[in-house]
């Protein structure tokens, strides 16, 4: 699965472990687990995002919901981090900011997406890969161009994982046809790299 690019940070006034905290939340998420657990750290934006919440700075605390979430699945917290988006969800879907709304679905998508392909074999595996269809197909609703190519490669992926080829092809052909700026078959070509590749 492929993620989005983030919000954007939260204030100006930030002190210089948690600027580097926000950017360790930007990295991408592939490879093992990378960064150790910092549990104070943890703490600290759960208490600064009820503490925006309260104040009704719902786009705050979405952003640190969000830092939150990315912070934990570096840490090989999955579950942790999908609460996290969850509120970031909950968070986005208060405030009507569509672009946060975006990125939670996505994210949510890919995290039980990950976590169904890991079970695979297990009843409750396929159950995750379709709950994770059902957020990438909400992000498609919601998504700019962009966002759209990635909820298409998405939905591909997830069906591809169940085995629903059919279903895969036309999410990648509707990825095809919603690539910005480009030709039909230099996407084709890139879309066939891009799915041969290990993530």
């Amino acid at each position: 699965p492929q993620r989005i690019s983030s919000l954007e940070p939260v204030g100006g006034g930030m002190r210089a472990k948690d600027r580097t905290l926000s950017r360790l939340a930007k990295r991408p998420l592939t490879g093992m687990p990378n960064i150790k657990v910092q549990p104070e750290r943890m703490k600290d934006y759960a208490v600064l995002g009820a503490a925006c919440r309260r104040a009704g700075r719902m786009a705050n605390a979405a952003q640190l919901a969000f830092n939150r979430g990315v912070l934990y699945e570096n840490m090989g917290e999955a579950a942790a981090a999908l609460r996290c988006y969850k509120d970031l969800l909950r968070a986005s879907l208060e405030s009507g900011d569509a672009v946060a709304e975006a990125l939670a679905c996505n994210c949510i998508g890919v995290n039980l997406q990950l976590r169904g392909e890991a079970r695979k074999s297990e009843p409750r595996g396929e159950a995750l890969i379709r709950d994770a269809i059902g957020y990438h197909q909400q992000h498609l609703k919601i998504a700019d161009v962009p966002g759209k190519f990635i909820a298409n490669c998405n939905l591909g992926l997830a069906h591809q994982a169940l085995g629903m080829e059919a279903d895969a092809a036309a999410a990648h052909e509707q990825a095809c046809l919603s690539r910005p700026c480009a030709r039909p078959h230099h996407v084709l070509l890139w879309l066939l790299w891009w799915l041969g590749h290990p993530r």
